[in-house]
């Protein structure tokens, strides 16, 4: 359990007035949610899916971490029931899965990969 840090609040923990930790907890989902945001409405959606694409190979990193270092991390953040261990690997995968998928739809974007043709629907 992380009993250091204040993560719900954007103010770093007490004792710790000089760190950077506050903010970067407090402005991680906002950045998230914006991105989210600007992708549903389809506006910049180059350098949304570019951050989201950052934040994810972070998250990975950070997760892959927790495994090679077989850290017990059990805040709850997965799910209350979940082991730890079961409950890194899910969301490493998961974050694979939506990895894959930003950096297709961001290819896609740049038009490095082409999207099939379909079928005109009067020829025949």
């Amino acid at each position: 359990m992380i009993t250091d840090r204040n993560i719900a609040s954007d103010k770093p923990a007490e004792g710790k007035a000089n760190s950077s930790d506050g903010l970067a907890y407090g402005s991680t989902p906002r950045l998230e949610a914006v991105c989210g945001l600007l992708l549903v409405v389809n506006q910049m959606t180059k350098g949304a899916l570019l951050i989201v694409i950052l934040m994810l190979t972070v998250f990975i990193g950070a997760l892959g971490d927790g495994l090679v270092r077989d850290l017990d991390i059990n805040c709850g953040c997965f799910s209350l029931s979940d082991t730890s261990r079961f409950s890194l690997v899910r969301a490493l995968l998961q974050d694979v899965l939506m990895l894959f998928v930003a950096v297709w739809i961001f290819l896609l974007q740049l038009n490095w990969i082409h999207r099939p043709k379909t079928r005109e629907s009067g020829s025949g």
